[in-house]
């Protein structure tokens, strides 16, 4: 199995100074040395001394290596203190083997520091991964700041574990997305085929769009268009809220509008439509969650009923929402 493994940054892209070393320089130590560990595997790596490298060298590489794996290792910061986790970023397919490997190296994080806290594997464009092969991830699996020689040796042994795992395991041939959001992308112990399919079953309502907010629910958003038959819309990065775009993006859309965000529980409505209202107060109910009146940008810019929900997401909420509409949709 062919790797193509990309230390992120380095030359005059140094990522991130929070840590005691530049980025580039954590992300160049921790490839070296998994490629070290890859014995059997036909590893290829971006760069091996601290150069620069454009994304669109790097891309330029994927297409003419043409890897089975593309891994792009990088080390996470923010501006203001926040509690330390691990992030990994897949290409921006609904299914693909791409999520059972991250859990595989979620796993192994699990494993050893029992307390880590970590976002679901989330789609992005970044660059890197917009294209290539089925399996290509970008990892923040570490701050930075709390990088040290243990904490290197550590994030090796959790790639090579991963990566071995991975390739013994069987494939499943005909995948079913309406559970991708669960901890695999389908059966724990197997590698999925890519997904690409327009639907779950049948063709997609035109009465009903599920509207993605927040990257996080990323998982429950395609769960409810699954389970609804409904559009599914976002803005195309992980994280990114951008309310004009998926605006202009719905401005022909007459029905119902379900706005998915991340955050504390409650329910918003556009206060001027009164079949929002009614739909807003069924789910404020079968949620126990609070009503609100709502005028955020996507509420007041649309047609038809709209309605926001507001939650921390998890299956039992994505499964009650549906209850909640099966007589109104």
């Amino acid at each position: 199995m062919r790797i193509l493994i990309d230390p992120g940054h380095g030359g005059r892209s140094t990522g991130t100074l929070q840590g005691s070393l530049p980025e580039k320089d954590i992300n160049l130590a921790v490839a070296l040395s998994l490629a070290e560990r890859l014995k059997g595997w036909d590893v290829v790596l971006t760069r091996d001394r601290d150069v620069y490298l454009s994304l669109s060298d790097r891309v330029e590489m994927v297409d003419r290596i043409n890897p089975d794996i593309f891994l792009s290792i990088h080390h996470n910061a923010y501006e203001e203190e926040v509690e330390y986790r691990s992030e990994v970023y897949t290409g921006w397919e609904l299914v693909s083997p791409s999520y059972d490997l991250a859990y595989l190296i979620y796993g192994e994080i699990e494993r050893r520091l029992l307390e880590r806290r970590f976002l679901p594997p989330l789609p992005s464009t970044y660059t890197v991964v917009k294209r290539g092969p089925d399996v290509r991830l970008l990892t923040e699996l570490f701050f930075a700041r709390e990088m040290d020689d243990r904490l290197i040796d550590l994030e090796v042994d959790v790639l090579h574990s991963a990566l071995e795992t991975f390739r013994t395991l069987p494939t499943v041939e005909e995948p079913d997305p309406i559970w991708t959001y669960r901890r695999w992308s389908f059966l724990p112990g197997h590698r999925t085929t890519p997904y690409r399919g327009p639907s779950w079953r049948g063709e997609e309502r035109e009465d009903v769009a599920v509207v993605l907010k927040d990257g996080r629910a990323f998982w429950y958003g395609l769960y409810l268009s699954r389970r609804l038959n409904a559009r599914y819309l976002h803005t195309g990065m992980a994280l990114q809220e951008d309310d004009l775009h998926l605006t202009l993006k719905l401005q022909n859309h007459r029905g119902l509008t379900l706005i998915l965000r991340y955050g504390p529980p409650e329910i918003r409505y556009y206060h001027t439509n009164s079949e929002g209202r009614e739909m807003a107060e069924v789910l404020a109910d079968a949620l126990n969650y609070p009503l609100r009146e709502g005028s955020t940008y996507l509420l007041i810019h649309l047609y038809g009923p709209r309605v926001l929900i507001s939650s921390p997401w998890g299956p039992d909420v994505a499964e009650g929402v549906v209850r909640a509409l099966r007589t109104k949709v």
